[in-house]
């Protein structure tokens, strides 16, 4: 279409002729690139959380930003390992505002919301006031839509669709081999 500046054009210079390949320094700054690029990436395929010795205990939790959104990876009491959004399903407010740490349960600072290293929704101020209609089995922390780990290595996906973690790690999976088979404990 006439008059209309695709991304490319914006930012690479692609000249077979000359040869010269370059891309714009802008693209690495300009917010509507990073949104394309989540959108189209960063959404759509595994990426790396953490380690689950990094919550080896119950009850251990670490935060970081996986794919730009805030994550709470943690042991629960039955030491299984989980990935839950850090975003209260109340009023949206962080839940975990320290980066690690080890307790029974995460609480929203905000309106006094407690969840469990599960991600279920255990108490909250003023609880009779909700009513008996009141689905707390709705309320628990989100979470992405797919978790997978191999070999230790905790991975979660933003997307419903799309190949298994095994299928998506392809070959590389005998990197993380060499690296889990270097350590003593595997």
């Amino acid at each position: 279409v006439e008059g209309v500046v695709t991304m490319i054009d914006r930012f690479i210079i692609d000249d077979r002729e000359t040869p010269r390949f370059r891309v714009h320094r802008s693209s690495m700054v300009d917010p509507d690139v990073l949104a394309r690029e989540r959108a189209a990436i960063f959404d759509t395929c595994w990426l790396y959380v953490g380690h689950e010795s990094e919550v080896a205990s119950p009850h251990d939790f670490r935060t970081r930003r996986v794919g730009g959104r805030p994550v709470i990876m943690t042991r629960d009491a039955g030491g299984q390992v989980g990935v839950f959004v850090n975003s209260c399903p109340h009023r949206g407010m962080a839940v975990e505002t320290r980066g690690e740490g080890n307790g029974r349960f995460l609480k929203c600072f905000y309106h006094g919301w407690s969840f469990d290293t599960g991600g279920n929704l255990v108490a909250m101020p003023d609880d009779e006031a909700y009513g008996p209609n009141f689905d707390r089995q709705n309320m628990c922390l989100p979470r992405p839509p797919r978790v997978e780990s191999y070999r230790g290595f905790v991975f979660c996906n933003w997307s419903p669709a799309g190949p298994d973690l095994a299928t998506y790690l392809g070959h590389s999976r005998t990197m993380i081999d060499l690296v889990a088979d270097q350590s003593e404990e595997g």
